[in-house]
């Protein structure tokens, strides 16, 4: 059923896409051409031009989709692609079949696994979600541990939050000679995509390693560096579910993360 889904997206996409960049045209011919102050122009992004040459005729099928694993990823999707391009073409997909299954497995029976995540910043094409039943087999979770709750903040706030943690916790994160400094860097790339404002576009931040970031919680802000109250935020707790009866009566339960 699903890839049944992907196959008909799929059939469409270069549609999609060709209309997508004729609404970016528009959109700031508009915009050129309005009164008063104007909005930022927005950038069509060189893959989503791919689908027709210089005097606007269209190129051969399948345009679209090169030029976009070429300038999202890097590899070469067609006939002259290495060994090595169509490995990671198939990682990709694999992944984010993955993915879907980690959501789904989420919603219906809980976390399957507290380390996993998808280790690309785009989404492959919709037509290349093939042969899932076959990829299907090959995905494995581990379950893993979660985060404490310092280890989470650190591995998801900006420099400019760190005060949301405790000190010895803040040297990671703005000291030079943090060993996960590199973490945090102060400029990075914004892939606008075809969008106009700052917060749409995808930001190009190396992935948080895990091992490195307990490590270096280990070593320069162990539990000794915490107050007994910074210790006890950083603890696991309880959820709590309450639920009513048709009589009116409310029990309370509880499960335990420990």
């Amino acid at each position: 059923m699903l890839e049944r889904v992907f196959a008909r997206l799929g059939e469409r996409e270069e549609d999609v896409f060709a209309s997508r960049a004729n609404d970016i045209q528009k959109m700031n011919q508009h915009n050129s051409s309005r009164r008063g102050p104007k909005r930022p122009q927005v950038q069509a992004p060189d893959w989503l031009l791919a689908g027709h040459d210089e005097e606007g005729k269209a190129n051969e099928g399948g345009s679209f989709k090169r030029a976009y694993y070429a300038e999202k990823f890097g590899i070469d999707t067609s006939s002259n692609g290495t060994p090595e391009d169509a490995g990671v073409h198939e990682v990709i997909v694999k992944s984010y079949l993955a993915g879907l299954e980690w959501v789904l497995r989420y919603y219906y029976s809980g976390v399957c696994s507290w380390n996993w995540f998808y280790p690309f910043h785009y989404a492959p094409m919709a037509s290349d979600m093939r042969n899932l039943q076959q990829l299907h087999q090959s995905v494995r979770f581990e379950q893993g541990k979660p985060f404490k709750p310092f280890e989470q903040l650190l591995g998801c706030l900006p420099p400019r939050s760190c005060t949301f943690l405790p000190k010895s916790y803040q040297a990671l994160m703005t000291n030079s000679s943090s060993p996960i400094r590199d973490f945090y860097p102060a400029d990075f790339r914004i892939d606008m995509n075809g969008k106009r404002n700052p917060w749409e576009g995808v930001n190009l931040l190396s992935f948080i390693n895990e091992e490195r970031l307990k490590d270096a919680i280990s070593s320069h802000a162990p539990d000794s560096t915490l107050t007994d109250e910074e210790k006890q935020r950083n603890s696991f707790g309880h959820d709590l579910e309450y639920r009513k009866f048709c009589d009116g009566f409310v029990s309370l339960l509880l499960f335990d993360y420990n």
